[in-house]
């Protein structure tokens, strides 16, 4: 993909990714689900290296998904994760179809507001 394509690409993620806001998840109560900066880095990049375009292009497709998934959710996993700066904890909901399993991931930092972090499926 040459680099106009994919600059083209990024600003379509954001525009998607920026109307979205928030979503009220019946899983917490209707508590508000942040689509912020984390999830937006978390779709460009892994681990600081930009993401291959193919892959942002698939969660692209995927992110109307993850905002239904997580609009309908009643239930999810919890796994916590303690480092030496902070508590985070994860939380999964999955939604299996014919074709694919489809997996949002919510994360909150030291039980801080609870905003998107990805979107994945099979491939």
């Amino acid at each position: 993909m040459s680099k106009k394509n994919k600059s083209r690409l990024n600003k379509k993620i954001k525009a998607v990714y920026h109307r979205i806001i928030y979503v009220l998840c019946p899983a917490f109560n209707h508590e508000p689900i942040y689509f912020n900066r984390h999830g937006l880095r978390h779709m460009l990049y892994k681990y600081s290296v930009p993401r291959k375009s193919s892959d942002r292009y698939r969660r692209l497709k995927l992110l109307q998904k993850a905002v239904s998934i997580l609009n309908s959710a009643s239930s999810f996993k919890t796994k916590e994760i303690l480092t030496d700066k902070r508590k985070t904890t994860i939380w999964t909901f999955e939604e299996k179809t014919h074709e694919h399993r489809i997996r949002v991931l919510v994360r909150s930092f030291e039980s801080g507001i609870k905003h998107f972090y990805s979107v994945m499926d099979d491939k």
